[in-house]
């Protein structure tokens, strides 16, 4: 799934949008009159003068139109599930009509990444009114999920429109013109008597394969008769089992990661038909997540649908999908039953996929060991998706992320790389190396001598 707003709970729309950032302001057509109470918490809300003292200070220019002077938010940590209170604070040097406000928050290492736009000033004073000389006091509302583990979470701020952000001049930037406005400690909310414990993330030992693998959609070599289920998916938001049954097996060797899908269906359709079209997981399609190095950034993406077109896009951090980069994936598929016949009743379908272990660090430079040594560990995910002839779209996963998201790398689960047994652990060679032999008086020194 390539949004960051990927699936939403049943009866509510999707959100399918081109840019990261969702438009916070209030349509200029049709936006009624503000009050004379709203006008007089506007106004409130605009300063004479800079805060004596901030919690957070920042003093970040923003091509000399805005300088974002800081944040204000609560002493101590701040607990998951919890909302808490920040205050931003603006001061405008040259009006901005047209650009928006956007805020997010990372985890570690810019992992976990989170949109948390809202209209400034209570919805009530959009950026494109803002007028030079002001300083505008913004309160902002955040919580963070459940089951938030970071010890830390950083929030950026920044002013967007269409595809292009205010470039950051100077202050603490990620270097994509988002402002580091704060990094707050996260604390650990107390569990309730018979709370249940959060869901522990899955483990998938990886069997390396022995002899050729075919890339035909069927799994008939003797290295996938050995290679084990993940088990049925299950319903990406809940974690619960959800029919019709989907699961997956793994192989590996020194050039390919194999993954070989299968999913039981009534109904087989597809109908987008070019390459790393953005609709395709609104469809019907298997998706591989994969996180080689396990920052929680820089993972690629791929998606297969019926018709055997292909999606794959880097992503340098969650939610900024690049479908500029090709993975060189090679994928077959097949179905079991009529594709495209919506009022028959197929038995389902299934794709088999060899993925260049090359193409795991997608554009990324990190220094990965490729192939990888028996034992090594990298974060993955799978999912599903599916949208009924009357409109619903289910999603189902391997480990699921329990939100609104495939784009959840705090939630992949493990890929274990083992031999073709099944071992995890690397093998000592049979033989030992032979012992240094001693050297008597007036025997001769070894050739290259000893010290």
């Amino acid at each position: 799934m390539s949004l960051t707003n990927a699936l939403l709970p049943a009866g509510l729309m999707l959100l399918v949008a081109g840019c990261v950032e969702k438009d916070p302001d209030i349509p200029a057509k049709g936006r009624r009159p503000l009050t004379q109470a709203e006008k007089a918490r506007v106004q409130q809300n605009i300063l004479r003068s800079p805060p004596a003292k901030l919690r957070y200070p920042v003093n970040a220019d923003l091509e000399g139109k805005l300088v974002y002077l800081g944040l204000d938010a609560p002493p101590g940590p701040v607990l998951p599930g919890k909302p808490f209170t920040v205050v931003h604070y603006w001061q405008v040097k040259q009006a901005v009509g047209g650009w928006k406000l956007f805020v997010h928050t990372n985890g570690p290492k810019l992992s976990d990444f989170r949109n948390f736009d809202h209209h400034p000033v209570f919805g009530l004073y959009p950026v494109s009114k803002w007028k030079p000389g002001e300083i505008i006091k913004d309160r902002h509302a955040i919580v963070l999920p459940k089951n938030t583990r970071y010890k830390t979470v950083d929030i950026y701020v920044g002013i967007w429109r269409g595809g292009r952000r205010l470039k950051v001049r100077s202050g603490k930037q990620d270097g994509t013109d988002r402002v580091l406005a704060a990094r707050l400690p996260v604390g650990r909310a107390a569990r309730r008597p018979g709370q249940r414990a959060e869901r522990p993330l899955p483990r998938y030992v990886v069997r390396r394969a022995l002899g050729k693998i075919t890339i035909d959609g069927k799994p008939e070599e003797a290295d996938w008769k050995t290679a084990p289920s993940t088990g049925p998916f299950v319903s990406s938001l809940k974690g619960k089992p959800q029919l019709p049954r989907t699961e997956a097996r793994l192989l590996w060797d020194d050039k390919n990661l194999y993954v070989f899908f299968t999913a039981d269906d009534a109904d087989v359709w597809a109908q987008v038909k070019k390459p790393d079209d953005p609709k395709m997981w609104t469809e019907q399609v298997f998706e591989v997540y994969l996180d080689a190095d396990g920052s929680g950034g820089e993972y690629i993406e791929l998606q297969v649908n019926p018709l055997g077109v292909v999606f794959d896009a880097y992503l340098p951090r969650p939610g900024q999908v690049q479908t500029d980069w090709q993975s060189g994936v090679r994928a077959k598929v097949l179905v079991r039953g009529t594709l495209n016949k919506r009022g028959d009743q197929d038995q389902g379908w299934q794709a088999e996929l060899a993925i260049p272990l090359a193409a795991v660090r997608g554009k990324s430079k990190a220094v990965l060991i490729l192939p990888p040594t028996v034992g090594q560990v990298w974060r993955a995910n799978f999912f599903a998706t599916d949208r009924s002839a009357k409109g619903a779209l289910k999603a189902w996963a391997w480990s699921p992320p329990l939100r609104s998201t495939f784009h959840a790398p705090d939630r992949f689960g493990e890929l274990v790389f083992a031999d073709s047994q099944g071992g995890i652990r690397a093998v000592a060679p049979k033989t030992a190396p032979p012992k240094p032999r001693k050297l008597t008086k007036g025997a001769p020194r070894p050739r290259g001598g000893m010290k």
